[in-house]
């Protein structure tokens, strides 16, 4: 044994053994700092000791075969042994100083895991003449601290979420213009800067790497990373976006209003895949948060007292697990708790993954948290703990009538407040051609119908488990056609107004269709289509005769929100063929009213908007195209459509709307009418929401001793 050690010496092996610890020590102190610091994968630390474990006996074969010499490396062939454990005996004094350095980092290692937690742990342990009795030092902790975030106003005050690290918070919110877009503020600092390109942005979610963001905008699911490159579209939204949340694995959960159950897709993009979870009696499925496993995660369905509240979910398709009832999501502290809103208190209950139900009592953490209309809280849990949250009034929505000049002239239904989860809407408020009815979509305990309200009385309209949404009058006001999802797409129906026999189905397609305009002469039905494979376009289907459908618009941009003239000859909508939203207006041109030469005459293109519109609207005698700018407020361009020619004077802004969702298109449909008067009909968001602050709760641990 004695000259094996001396031959381990003479060949150094001792000496690069003491070396090779020194260094990958270093290292790994060094990574744990810098690793953090540069935003590195959590996997980088782990990476780096398996290779340096790898590494120790590469390094001691190599030092056992092969000497570093003044003329090269080369093979230790065992000649000149004498003189080198001459060298070896010379250079002793150094092999022991390594030694020693490594016999100090290893008691400093162990002082440090071992020695100073246990001693910490003593001394701070109160005795039991200060206490009366004897608890565990481990639930000492730092006092909890709360703090206010003011933020620029937003119609949106849901839609925000703490970084994981907790070092930074993304919210929606308006600049001094009106445009709404995400904010992004380190909490280091007390400003926050607008992110570019996300215009019309709603609900962001982090990437667990905090490197990205997802949101929703114009109709998509999107992305944006840190590195301020431009947002990367990742798949197409069935409706109206209602959260996301992203994986540990690059999965991307989110749901949407006219999608029963989850959709999964990758952080990259791809094809979107329904999530096979249960569906629980036809109810939507909302508001998905993934747990730190990447695997499970909790979600809200709304649908009857029994079944409406959270579930714990898996990605591996089993039926998911109701853990209480509830009126909106949850979302996961670190530490085991599940916070959720229950009666507008944010509550925390311990929740027992292994055995998938709640455990112990619920705490209250914080009282007057908001729920937006659509089922959301307003609350973020960062991986660290840091909780976010906003109190105030629940935002709804309330439709108001106003003059062309912005004045509130009354309020026709409203606030329809969602204080408990219960109700959501109004939404797409349509008026009957005489102006005194009113047609909308509204969800109650998570199930869309349509309702009527005549006069002051409003009257569910549809009746199906289904949700039924986008109502439109006939001109003569004696049917309405409206959106339903009874087959499992959005396809049309059509029901007599007044109740007298069930709806009958107008028309189907793969994906969904919104009705847009009936025809003055009850003609034809505009509508548009939307489909993950050829975007959106505009059809019409005739209502006299036989109803076959036939494209009036198709192109390679998404053409929606379209509305005949008075007259039934123009059409006006909005596309977004120039990069943005703009409105324009072309002649239709029925197959059956037209042969190719009048419909080459009359394939004109007129653009309306100059800045940006949406959702375009004729006045009544068609001498006035209404629509909404960026900014959401509502403009009037003159028209004359008397020739074969439109005559497009320059666009006046009216007033500022108020309008739920502002100037940007969110998949909502449109959200004002005109009535025959002038008069118009806005869905407006009301709430003190928008004003309230952001709190954050810092050290939350209502187990702790202080």
């Amino acid at each position: 044994m004695g000259k094996l050690f001396e031959e381990l010496k003479r060949r150094k092996v001792v000496r690069v053994a003491g070396v090779y610890a020194v260094v990958a020590w270093l290292l790994i102190q060094v990574a744990n700092n810098i690793v953090p610091a540069l935003q590195l994968p959590a996997w980088t630390n782990t990476f780096l000791v398996v290779m340096l474990l790898f590494g120790f006996p590469v390094a001691l074969v190599l030092a056992w075969a092969y000497e570093i010499t003044p003329d090269g490396i080369r093979s230790d062939s065992g000649t000149q042994s004498q003189q080198r454990i001459s060298q070896s005996a010379a250079i002793l004094p150094i092999n022991y100083i390594i030694l020693g350095i490594v016999l100090l980092v290893a008691g400093f290692q162990i002082a440090d895991r071992f020695i100073a937690p246990a001693q910490q742990s003593t001394s701070d342990q109160p005795s039991s003449e200060n206490t009366g009795d004897m608890r565990d030092a481990a639930t000492l902790a730092l006092p909890e601290t709360r703090l206010d975030i003011v933020t620029p106003a937003t119609e949106f005050p849901a839609d925000f979420a703490l970084s994981p690290d907790g070092r930074q918070i993304v919210f929606v919110a308006s600049d001094d213009s009106g445009v709404s877009q995400l904010w992004l503020r380190s909490l280091a600092s007390t400003t926050a800067q607008p992110v570019p390109g996300t215009e019309g942005a709603l609900q962001p979610f982090w990437a667990p790497d905090g490197r990205a963001i997802g949101f929703f905008a114009d109709g998509f699911l999107k992305r944006v990373n840190s590195d301020g490159s431009a947002p990367q579209t990742l798949a197409t939204l069935t409706g109206s976006p209602r959260s996301g949340t992203w994986g540990a694995d690059n999965i991307l959960l989110f749901s949407s209003s006219l999608t029963p159950d989850l959709t999964r897709v990758s952080a990259t993009g791809g094809e979107a895949m329904t999530l096979t979870t249960a569906r629980l009696e036809l109810s939507v499925h909302l508001d998905p948060y993934f747990l730190p496993d990447g695997q499970r995660f909790l979600f809200y369905t709304g649908g009857t007292p029994d079944s409406a509240g959270i579930y714990l979910g898996n990605l591996n398709g089993t039926a998911p697990v109701m853990l209480t009832a509830a009126g909106s999501g949850a979302r996961f502290h670190p530490d085991g708790w599940m916070l959720w809103v229950r009666n507008g208190a944010l509550t925390a209950q311990r929740l027992d993954l292994e055995q998938a139900t709640l455990a112990g009592e619920p705490l209250t953490v914080a009282d007057g948290v908001m729920v937006s209309s659509f089922n959301l809280s307003a609350l973020s849990v960062a991986s660290t703990g840091l909780i976010a949250y906003r109190t105030g009034i629940n935002s709804g929505q309330q439709l108001v009538w106003v003059d062309r000049t912005g004045t509130v002239l009354g309020t026709a239904w409203g606030p329809d407040i969602n204080a408990r989860g219960g109700v959501a809407g109004p939404l797409s408020p349509r008026l009957s051609a005489d102006g005194l009815r009113v047609a909308v979509s509204r969800s109650v305990q998570g199930n869309g119908d349509i309702w009527l309200l005549d006069g002051m009385r409003p009257s569910r309209f549809t009746f199906d488990a289904a949700p039924d949404i986008w109502p439109l009058w006939s001109p003569d006001g004696s049917r309405i056609v409206f959106r339903s999802h009874r087959l499992g797409g959005g396809n049309l129906y059509q029901k007599p107004s007044n109740g007298a026999s069930e709806e009958t189905l107008l028309v189907s397609f793969e994906g969904l269709m919104t009705p847009n305009s009936w025809s003055t002469d009850g003609r034809f039905l505009l509508y548009h289509t939307i489909n993950t494979q050829i975007g959106i376009d505009i059809w019409a289907v005739p209502m006299t005769g036989d109803p076959v459908p036939f494209v009036v618009l198709q192109t390679p941009f998404d053409e929606r929100a379209a509305a005949f003239s008075p007259d039934g000859r123009w059409v006006a909508y909005h596309s977004n063929a120039s990069g943005r939203n703009e409105v324009y207006v072309r002649a239709f041109i029925a197959p059956v009213d037209a042969d190719a030469s009048a419909a080459t005459a009359l394939s004109g293109l007129w653009q309306v908007s100059t800045a940006g519109g949406i959702n375009p609207i004729w006045s009544s005698e068609g001498h006035e195209l209404f629509y909404l700018d960026p900014d959401g407020n509502m403009v009037a361009a003159p028209i004359n459509i008397a020739g074969d020619v439109p005559e497009v004077g320059a666009p006046i802004v009216l007033f500022p709307s108020r309008i739920l969702g502002g100037g940007t298109e969110g998949g909502q449909s449109r959200q004002y009418d005109v009535a025959p008067d002038g008069r118009f009909l806005i869905n407006t968001v009301v709430g003190d929401g928008a004003t309230a602050p952001i709190t954050l709760i810092q050290n939350w641990n209502p187990e702790a001793v202080y």
